[in-house]
This record gives C-alpha cells, sequence and structure tokens, in this order.
C-alpha cells in the first residue's frame, strides 16, 4: 500500500515546524499547526496516524492539549510523542500520567525521532 502515513506536527515554533517537515516529508504525510486549539481541530477534522506535541506553548500547553485529545471519541486512540526542550522532571512525571508513546527531548536527533516513530507504527500492526 503506498499511502503514507499522516503525522500532525504541533509546535509553537515555526522553525520547529519547518524542520521536522523538512525531516519527515519524503516519508510521511506531514500536517503542522502552531496552536494546540489547531492541532486538536485539525486531528477531529481530518485524523492523524501520529501527533509530535511541543509540551511547552502559549495558551493550551502540551499536557492540556493532551488531556483535550483523550477526551474525543475521534482523537483518544491518535498516538502522542512529546517533543520538548522541557528536561524538568516533575514536568515529565506529569506527562508520563498520561500515557503518550514517548517523550523526546530537544533538539531531536533525526535517528532518534525515527525510531520513536517506527516503534509506534510498528506497534499498530
Amino acid at each position: 500500500m503506498g499511502d503514507k502515513k499522516k503525522i500532525i506536527v504541533i509546535d509553537d515554533s515555526k522553525v520547529q515546524l519547518r524542520a521536522l517537515s523538512e525531516l519527515m516529508k519524503g516519508k510521511y504525510e506531514v500536517v503542522t499547526a502552531m496552536t494546540g486549539k489547531g492541532g486538536i481541530e485539525m486531528a477531529k477534522q481530518d485524523g492523524a496516524d501520529l501527533i509530535l506535541l511541543d509540551y511547552s506553548m502559549p495558551g493550551l500547553d502540551g499536557k492540556e492539549t493532551l488531556e483535550i485529545l483523550r477526551s474525543h471519541a475521534e482523537t483518544k486512540d491518535i498516538p502522542v510523542i512529546f517533543i520538548t526542550g522541557d528536561d524538568d522532571k516533575e514536568d515529565i512525571v506529569r506527562v508520563l500520567k498520561l500515557h503518550p508513546q514517548g517523550y523526546l527531548l530537544k533538539p531531536v536527533k533525526p535517528e532518534r525521532l525515527f525510531q520513536a516513530i517506527e516503534e509506534v507504527f510498528g506497534s499498530e500492526d
């Protein structure tokens, strides 16, 4: 099957969105949102195979965004991997209680990103 898996990247940094999009565009269908609210709407309307979510964002932060995603029938089963520069141990513990499929620290090495994505997609089959 030639269909690419769809990944939504939610991050308030244009630089980060562009970098991740460029990195993954050949292998996956990548769409981006600069706010948690925008990413949630995108996921509800068009679905996704995976969401890469920044933890620290103004407005809805990553934790709140994930809680909302988990509360909607259309988005509750979409796997989420956090990508963040926040290595505060208490924040990590709080996030892990929401059971994301992964937690990567910025700057993310491309091979580590692809490894985390493939772990999620490999476990779907």
